[in-house]
């Protein structure tokens, strides 16, 4: 692991360490403020960020790291919680400085120790049909320090119950069909923490920023007057590919439309069971508003990328997960 030295701003310190394994790094902020740090290949940019907010104040989940000026500029984008090294995202030894700036948004915000994440599909705002197989509502229960969670899909007659129960290292399932009635079954999780793996996807999820050309949602400004793309129609009801996971905008006309300005678009590769999230939308105050969900395409009255409405709550004491 690599190692830094922290020292007074606008000044340049000796290099620290031993032999010649050190280096300074200059540090500016738009504020003009600027400091040196002595730093290695190996330091990792979690040990460089946590230096910066030492001294600049700016917390490391929120940096944006630029590299060069002008023409040759190259955003590094942000880094404070990864554990790769320097050298590793283009910050070798030729490198000597580094501007740091503020992400420009708020971070998706932490769920709470005890929550209910519900997600419902946008088909009902629109009004658009769907098949009695079509998992239009979510509901995503978790305790943290119980390392319980039960995640229950709904559909038009019916709905499913999986309960995660990290302790006695079990999930019981519970099916249900309108018709034929329920069906439970218990299978033993061996290595496996559901719970702790989707907190921790959530997490890292918080400042992934998706790029505007990637974006699965339209600005208000850009869907209003837009019509409809004729390729984007015509595979409306064709299935997709695991490479080609977009928005079909044709399947629900005024889908994937920002409810507002000022949203943020970030990666949020989380998984439960069926429940697959690809994208959130949050606002301006890290809350998410939207998520792009990755569902099997059973029927062509719905999508492999699907949009639905979150809404996050923390669970009340006495409130159960089931």
């Amino acid at each position: 692991m690599g190692a830094w030295l922290s020292v007074s701003e606008d000044s340049k310190s000796k290099i620290g360490g031993s032999g010649n394994r050190f280096r300074s790094l200059e540090v500016r902020s738009l504020a003009g403020r600027a400091l040196s740090l002595s730093v290695e290949d190996e330091t990792t940019c979690a040990e460089l960020a946590s230096a910066i907010e030492a001294q600049l104040g700016l917390s490391a989940e929120v940096q944006k790291w630029i590299v060069g000026e002008g023409p040759v500029q190259e955003v590094l984008g942000n880094l404070g919680c990864s554990s790769k090294t320097l050298a590793a995202v283009g910050l070798g030894s030729d490198v000597r400085s580094l501007t740091v700036l503020h992400i420009g948004f708020t971070p998706l915000a932490l769920l709470p120790e005890r929550f209910l994440v519900q997600f419902q599909s946008s088909r009902h705002r629109f009004g658009t049909g769907y098949s009695s197989a079509f998992a239009s509502l979510y509901y995503l229960r978790g305790d943290a320090a119980a390392r319980q969670m039960v995640m229950e899909p709904w559909r038009k007659n019916d709905h499913d119950q999986f309960i995660y129960d990290m302790g006695e290292c079990t999930m019981k399932a519970i099916t249900s069909h309108w018709m034929s009635g329920s069906t439970e079954k218990t299978q033993a999780l061996v290595g496996f923490d559901p719970l702790a793996e989707f907190l921790q996807s959530w997490r890292d999820a918080r400042c992934r920023r998706v790029s505007e050309e990637d974006a699965y949602w339209r600005k208000h400004v850009d869907a209003r007057d837009a019509d409809i793309d004729a390729e984007d129609a015509a595979t409306a009801c064709t299935a997709g590919t695991a490479s080609s996971l977009r928005p079909k905008y044709g399947a629900v006309p005024g889908w994937f439309v920002e409810p507002s300005s000022g949203c943020t678009e970030i990666l949020c590769e989380a998984t439960v069971g069926q429940l697959k999230i690809l994208r959130l939308l949050i606002n301006q105050d890290g809350e998410p508003v939207r998520a792009a969900l990755h569902l099997q395409r059973a029927s062509p009255l719905h999508e492999e990328v699907e949009e639905f409405d979150v809404t996050v709550r923390e669970l009340q004491p006495g409130e159960p997960l089931k």
